[in-house]
């Protein structure tokens, strides 16, 4: 079968778009993936972006950008605002979007978990180690493929726990972490853009704290004496939520003070415009007072 094609787009960030002539004189117009497509489509460890990007873009999380507004006037989460729960609250309530919150974070540790265990040495030495907010990924089937001899915990809400698959040497646990969390040598907290559970930490002389200095996205704490996660997080957090509310306060301080200063503003002006009448008035009156005596001394 005859047919002809012609490469139309061949650019890094676009698709090759090819023009194939069928044997009847008809055009028809096919295209391919480029390049950059490599990182929406599944690698050798069958992971991708793409579930990321799908949970990025879903109706759910998109809806708490409509109550951003009313987070910075009044306080608050949009989050919250949008659905009257937590996220994590609500991924309990959605079997849907929860599948979906799953497979991106799952797809995300997997892709960056296997560069952190080529270089990252941290985890030599450890008999055990719990992953708080683990969810369904893979990360402590990773590490404990690679070590062992560690005894891997993952940690998180029982409704995520509960869909998560069987791994060697890997325990699935269920709580809160505000209420309790499995003992271990080390804690293993991933996070997200600079909002992980890690910025309700304050380490001090007793944490030791290794960070990945390339990928930044992964942090290991490590206790010692058996020290109480949970009450620094809960402190952490009350500091957190007190200097929220401060800042808001001093928001609504600094409104009311610019609202005084308009009217201020609204106040002088109108002064200036009396005055510059009664000026203009002023000199209206003098020049008919000279007017008139230019008159009579010119008769």
């Amino acid at each position: 079968m005859g047919s002809t094609n012609q490469s139309l787009t061949q650019t890094e960030d676009e698709a090759f778009l090819f023009a194939m002539t069928l044997p009847d004189g008809r055009i028809e117009w096919l295209y391919s993936l480029a390049p950059v497509c490599k990182f929406l489509t599944k690698n050798a460890d069958g992971v991708s972006v793409a579930p990321l990007l799908l949970m990025n873009q879903d109706k759910f999380l998109l809806e708490r950008w409509y109550h951003l507004k009313d987070a910075v006037l009044d306080g608050g989460i949009p989050f919250n605002k949008a659905y009257g729960m937590t996220a994590f609250e609500y991924h309990g309530t959605d079997p849907r979007f929860n599948k979906v919150f799953n497979l991106g974070m799952s797809d995300l540790t997997t892709l960056s978990m296997k560069n952190i265990l080529e270089d990252y040495k941290g985890f030599e030495g450890l008999n055990s180690i719990v992953d708080i907010g683990s969810g369904t990924r893979a990360a402590m089937n990773m590490i404990v493929s690679k070590y062992p001899s560690i005894k891997g915990i993952n940690f998180d809400l029982p409704h995520v726990i509960k869909d998560a698959p069987y791994y060697p040497g890997v325990d699935h646990v269920g709580g809160d972490m505000f209420a309790s969390v499995p003992k271990a040598d080390a804690i293993f907290i991933k996070e997200n853009g600079g909002c992980g559970y890690f910025r309700w930490i304050d380490p001090k002389s007793s944490i030791s704290v290794h960070q990945y200095p390339e990928v930044e996205w992964s942090l290991m704490i490590r206790f010692k004496d058996g020290e109480n996660l949970c009450d620094r997080l809960k402190q952490k957090l009350k500091d957190i939520e007190q200097e929220r509310d401060t800042l808001c306060e001093k928001l609504k301080d600094s409104e009311e003070k610019l609202i005084a200063l308009r009217q201020k503003l609204k106040k002088v002006k109108l002064e200036r415009e009396c005055a510059k009448f009664k000026l203009n008035k002023l000199i209206l009156l003098l020049l008919i007072v000279l007017t008139v005596k230019w008159f009579f001394n010119m008769m």
